[in-house]
């Protein structure tokens, strides 16, 4: 396999991802555009292409050997980049249990499902899984759970070496519950931006496929708990720190000095006070900025509308009042954040989202909290989360 140091061949794959998606977004462009909200990696990682959630985001894995020497044609590229969207919109990962399944014969069940709703304007590559690779007779259409309990019935039929050559569902496996939970939200996200980007061609997909985006739509969004979002993401920054101590001996050796692990953990908090934002909502988030707190975090507040107003140290209360109450512009207070000493490890920006959209990136990551009735239209590709009502 060709090293991914091959500059030559990284660029090249990621010019043909990059044909793929705007193939997909002429001829199908839900598609298209969900896939320009996904997060892409050229990796020799995977041996073929695969689907997970990193860093909270869904992800598309590609190697770069077999995307530009293996598929020998465009439409198969181009039909292997909508088979990874397609198990995300169908869950496969979340739906496999491997206390109880058969992977094999999952996998083979999943790809069953994905490759007839590939279409025919995109040739599936040579050895792709189809009802025609089973001696036994497999209908159209049907679940991943009746091609799964049939594949069980017929399992001395199913050749051992049977395998999905073009998709790596070993990406299902590698996302923690953190970043499960959190890609989800992205997901829901990412899929509601497709389809208002995709206009009238959404009402030309299959009934089907705009169902089930429907319902991701509306079931994802409403299911996340967005206190447990905020704590799972503050808790995945956390740093450790290691030193000597004389008040305890060594567990290994029994001799001093011992070790201590300090947890440091220094949050940023802004709050958006432009004249737009309602307070009735900080009370509840608050409250968790509180338990953050409570676990030994450092957090400072930003109070910030069009310019950074006053920063302070949270010790415990509410702000009765915030200062500003002005026009809203997200960069100012980013932009203390970036220069601020020492660093922060993560930021929650708590706004009503009506501002033109961020410029300033800081190097730690920003979960945006937004009330029940917040815009995000600004804030597209960032990670958001929502207040319940």
């Amino acid at each position: 396999m060709t090293n991914i140091d091959d500059t030559t061949l990284g660029s090249r794959a990621n010019d043909e991802v990059a044909r793929a998606v705007i193939a997909l977004i002429r001829e199908e462009p839900f598609f298209g555009h969900l896939l320009s909200g996904i997060n892409r990696k050229i990796t020799n990682a995977t041996p073929s292409a695969g689907v997970s959630f990193r860093n909270g985001r869904p992800l598309l894995a590609i190697n770069p050997d077999f995307f530009v020497n293996s598929l020998p044609l465009d439409g198969h590229r181009t039909a292997v980049i909508k088979h990874e969207v397609l198990h995300l919109l169908l869950d496969h990962a979340a739906r496999f249990e491997p206390a109880l399944m058969d992977q094999q014969l999952y996998d083979l069940a999943a790809d069953l499902v994905i490759n007839q709703l590939i279409g025919e304007q995109w040739p599936l590559p040579p050895g792709a899984i189809e009802l025609e690779s089973f001696d036994f007779p497999l209908p159209p259409d049907m679940t991943l759970e009746w091609y799964y309990r049939t594949l069980l019935e017929h399992r001395d039929e199913v050749p051992q070496d049977l395998q999905p050559e073009h998709s790596d569902h070993d990406e299902w496996t590698k996302s923690n519950e953190r970043e499960s939970e959190m890609g989800r939200l992205e997901l829901a996200r990412a899929l509601g931006d497709a389809k208002e980007r995709s206009g009238e061609h959404f009402a030309m997909l299959p009934e089907q496929i705009q169902e089930l985006v429907e319902t991701l739509i509306d079931e994802l969004q409403p299911s996340v708990d967005w206190r447990r979002v905020i704590r799972l993401f503050t808790a995945a920054s956390r740093r450790t720190r290691i030193s000597n101590t004389l008040r305890r001996p060594s567990k290994r050796y029994g001799t001093y000095p011992g070790i201590k692990v300090k947890r440091l953990h220094r949050l940023a908090v802004i709050l958006d006070t432009s004249g737009s934002v309602k307070e009735d909502a900080l009370g509840d988030f608050f409250a968790e900025v509180r338990a953050i707190w409570r676990q030994g975090s450092e957090v400072v507040v930003i109070e910030a509308d069009n310019r950074v107003r006053t920063t302070w140290e949270f010790r415990g209360d509410i702000p009765a009042k915030t200062k500003g109450r002005g026009g809203t512009h997200f960069d100012p207070a980013l932009q203390w954040v970036v220069d601020a000493h020492p660093p922060f490890d993560a930021a929650l920006y708590f706004t009503d989202g009506l501002a033109d959209a961020p410029t300033v990136k800081p190097s730690c990551n920003v979960l945006w909290v937004l009330p029940p009735d917040g815009q995000d239209n600004a804030l597209k590709g960032q990670r958001v989360v929502r207040l319940s009502p």
